[in-house]
């Protein structure tokens, strides 16, 4: 607040050319896991490696705008290995990774995007943690960490958003109907009251349980699902939540990554939907007044 006190007016001179470039917003920096040790599942197939930093690394279309930066967030321990090494030259060309262990280099982000990431070593689980809690944005695409520490990490279930966690994948990729159950920045237009129980089409993949957040979106006519858990409060497989976590916020997609999203969704906004969540993450996490710009990163190594 500006104190009233008297004070003789002055003039300044319009900013210059080189002012006004400061005073341009920041690129979003966001932060892909690209995990090493989802790759290694299958050690003796090396196939399958290329296999899991697809999984890892296809939403990378995604994340794509003028505005958004993207950095791997890598396993500490496998800065060294050749096959990973190729893989950041090739998906993130001239760009330097971070160590998932690091927080103060996770805190220099905007938004940590954590997809189809089947194993998060306790050291990283502890950082990302920490950095969500301090105001940096989550976005987990289908899973993270369902093989280790595994679903009934009480850590991780905090972290998701969900509680009781149980995992689920619809039969044969199958594409689900689904309702808008509630309204929320990251759902544009979609979150207008006459917009409530509009029908979407996804592919559910991901976790469920007792949400600790948001329901956004709930599956319907689940007719033939046998496996699709009733949840709490007779709550159905909700595909897409949003929860906080200290002064961090997470968005828990748990639909397919390969599969496309649906159009009402992609379309309910002036950008698609995984750069509007993006952009709604980034603006939390200034806001919360922990970030730390990249220049700041820069003169601290």
């Amino acid at each position: 607040l500006l104190s009233a006190v008297a004070c003789t007016p002055s003039f300044a001179a319009p900013p210059t050319t080189a002012t006004a470039a400061e005073d341009e917003p920041a690129k979003i920096r966001v932060g892909l896991i690209v995990s090493k040790l989802t790759a290694d599942e299958h050690q003796s197939d090396t196939s399958a490696k290329t296999w899991g930093y697809q999984r890892n690394t296809r939403s990378i279309p995604e994340l794509r705008s003028p505005d958004i930066e993207i950095v791997p967030i890598i396993e500490p321990g496998s800065e060294g290995d050749p096959e990973l090494l190729a893989v950041l030259s090739n998906s993130f060309p001239d760009q330097p990774y971070i160590l998932g262990d690091q927080v103060d280099d996770l805190d220099h982000l905007d938004v940590i995007v954590a997809a189809f990431v089947l194993y998060v070593p306790q050291s990283e689980l502890d950082a990302i943690d920490a950095a969500v809690k301090h105001g940096r944005g989550l976005i987990i695409r289908q899973f993270m960490g369902l093989r280790s520490p595994g679903l009934e990490n009480v850590q991780l279930q905090a972290l998701c958003g969900v509680t009781s966690a149980k995992f689920f994948n619809s039969r044969g990729n199958e594409l689900m109907k689904c309702k808008v159950i509630a309204g929320h920045p990251i759902l544009g237009s979609l979150s207008r009251p006459e917009k409530m129980g509009s029908e979407l089409s996804l592919y559910p993949n991901g976790y469920c349980g007792q949400y600790t957040g948001t329901p956004l979106v709930e599956v319907v006519n689940p007719d033939g699902h046998a496996d699709l858990p009733v949840l709490a409060n007779g709550r159905r497989f909700c595909p897409l939540f949003v929860s906080t976590h200290g002064l961090g916020n997470v968005v828990n997609c748990a639909f397919k990554g390969d599969k496309p999203i649906d159009p009402a969704l992609m379309k309910a906004g002036a950008d698609p939907f995984t750069i509007r969540t993006i952009k709604w993450l980034a603006s939390e996490s200034r806001s919360a007044g922990t970030h730390k710009t990249a220049s700041t990163q820069q003169a601290a190594h």
